[in-house]
Formats: C-alpha cells, sequence, structure tokens
C-alpha cells in the first residue's frame, strides 16, 4: 500500500493535471529520497529531548 502511494505521489510531476496541483500547492516536482538524505536532519537531533534551547 505504501508502494502504491508513493508511486502516485512522484507520478504527480509527470501528468499535466498533477503538475498543476503541485504548482497550486507552490511544490516542486517530488522526487524519491534516499535514507541518506535525511543525514543532515539527523544530525540536527530534534528528537533529542536533551537538544531543547530554554526560552
Amino acid at each position: 500500500m505504501i508502494n502504491k502511494i508513493q508511486q502516485a505521489m512522484l507520478a504527480l510531476s509527470n501528468d499535466p493535471e498533477g503538475r498543476e496541483i503541485l504548482t497550486q500547492l507552490r511544490f516542486n516536482p517530488l522526487i524519491k529520497a534516499h535514507d541518506s538524505d535525511w543525514n543532515d536532519i539527523r544530525e540536527m537531533k530534534i528528537d533529542d529531548p536533551t537538544n531543547i534551547s530554554p526560552n
């Protein structure tokens, strides 16, 4: 099921109606990410509760 949803989302960029939807949402064409694409986010340690700045 996840693969079908992923393929449908990626196909939006290849379809005129899908591209129009992406344009209206101000999205760039969608591309499949690799796990390593998230390494810079992981380095931010957002999920680390000890990494919270005081207000």
